[in-house]
Formats: C-alpha cells, structure tokens, sequence
C-alpha cells in the first residue's frame, strides 16, 4: 500500500471517528433538551418536596417583606410622586 493510500484509508477513519462522536453528541444533545421540560419536583421524595414548599413558602414571604419594607423606606423618606 503508497503513502497516498494509507493516507486515505487514516482520513477516512478519522472521519468516521468524527461522525460516530457528533452523532453520540446530537444523541446526548436531544436527551438533555427533553429533559429541560420536565418537572425536577417530580424526581424529588416525598420529604424533599415538602422541604421545597416550605422554601418556597419561605421565599415568597421574604419577597414580600422586601416589597413591604422598601414600600415604607420610600414612604418615611419621602421619596415618591
């Protein structure tokens, strides 16, 4: 076999490689894609999900108290229409 040949038949696998590699990507590409609509709650025991309500809970009463609190600094400070 010439140089040339062997050349070939290297780019050739090489190219193979490539293409076996890109479509284990797509593969993997299209699982993780599929997996951004799903619900992660699901997943999650049953302890953990009631932690996560109650963090929830949390967060949305934190909010609020933020909203709250910058509400009245702007009230006692004046500021406002």
């Amino acid at each position: 076999m010439c140089n040339a040949s062997f050349s070939l038949l290297l780019q050739g696998r090489s190219v193979s490689n490539l293409q076996s590699s890109l479509e284990a990507m797509q593969a993997t590409a299209m699982s993780l894609k599929d997996e951004l609509g799903t619900d992660l709650m699901s997943q999650l025991g049953a302890d953990d999900q009631l932690e996560m309500d109650k963090l929830n809970d949390q967060i949305k009463q934190l909010t609020q108290q933020n909203k709250d609190s910058l509400k009245e600094r702007i009230r006692v400070s004046g500021i406002g229409w």
